[in-house]
């Protein structure tokens, strides 16, 4: 399990784990008004994953929500928890 909360720079380190990626079993990372100031997008992270193949969950109230698609509405810049489940770990 891997957390980032290094304030909006969480794609920019993702992007250097390399190979330790395929390892992770799950991260948890923030995305929120920190992205605005680096310029990274809610569909940067939704790209990054899915083409390491991992699903992304939203961390709410009620519990992990699965997301399906990537929408234009997940631009939502206040603070919001996700995990990137890795789908080949067990």
């Amino acid at each position: 399990m891997v957390k980032l909360d290094i304030e909006g720079h969480e794609l920019t380190a993702l992007e250097g784990f390399g190979d330790a990626l395929t390892a992770t079993k799950a991260l948890q990372f923030e995305f929120g008004g920190c992205n605005i100031d680096t310029r990274t997008y809610f569909r940067d992270f939704w790209y990054f994953f899915k083409e390491r193949n991992f699903d992304i969950y939203r961390i709410t109230p009620l519990g992990a929500e699965k997301m399906t698609r990537y929408k234009q509405n997940d631009e939502y810049f206040l603070t919001t928890n996700f995990i990137a489940a890795n789908k080949r770990q067990p």
